[in-house]
């Protein structure tokens, strides 16, 4: 499955890039434990990307966040 968003905000590409982080938030159900591999493709005005991939994230009832630096 794949969510998409879009926002816009103030920030330029090198506030970004090397000086930001990206934090997934999920709130298993009970003893759920949630395995997944997850992006993040940043479009920028210029109309530049950025793609980033992790991959083996998982959740579950007792560590429900996980952050990974952009």
């Amino acid at each position: 499955m794949c969510q998409c968003m879009s926002f816009t905000a103030g920030r330029q590409r090198s506030d970004i890039i090397g000086g930001g982080s990206v934090r997934l938030v999920e709130a298993p159900n009970g003893h759920d434990e949630w395995h997944f591999n997850w992006s993040l493709e940043l479009t920028f005005s210029d109309g530049s990307t950025k793609r980033y991939d992790w991959c083996c994230g998982n959740v579950d009832y007792d560590r429900t966040t996980v952050t990974q630096p952009l």
